[in-house]
């Protein structure tokens, strides 16, 4: 169970439309969890609270180059304090299934994969966790 002010999420940030897209996203990837990625798949976007606000929100899967550790990452320039946690597909879906992930982004971003899960099998091979 995750303690209060803790919070489960699939690694976000903004991203300045004046510079390439892809450069940001790793530069994001590998600041906030130490990833390092080789190819990004675009899953979808979408509006975080249409009529009321224009902020558009682009989710992406990552295809990993290197095992993932866990740790603590973020610039301490923009006070962050960013625990990455490792856990396998499963488990993050069941705690989807509790609750325990409870923020739009990564609840669309896991529901996106439990559908999409043959697709991207059938195209980055079937080790795809």
């Amino acid at each position: 169970m995750l303690s209060i002010g803790q919070l489960l999420e699939a690694i976000a940030g903004m991203i300045d439309p004046d510079k390439a897209l892809k450069q940001q996203l790793f530069a994001k990837l590998e600041e906030e969890a130490g990833l390092t990625l080789t190819e990004l798949w675009p899953m979808l976007s979408y509006f975080s609270s249409p009529g009321g606000s224009t902020e558009k929100i682009s989710l992406f899967l990552g295809r990993l180059t290197a095992p993932v550790q866990s740790g603590l990452f973020g610039l301490d320039s923009e006070h962050e304090d960013i625990k990455m946690h490792v856990m396998p597909r499963a488990t993050a879906m069941a705690l989807l299934a509790s609750q325990q992930i409870d923020n739009a982004a990564t609840v669309i971003a896991l529901q996106w994969l439990a559908l999409n899960l043959p697709q991207v099998q059938l195209q980055w091979g079937q080790d795809v966790a």
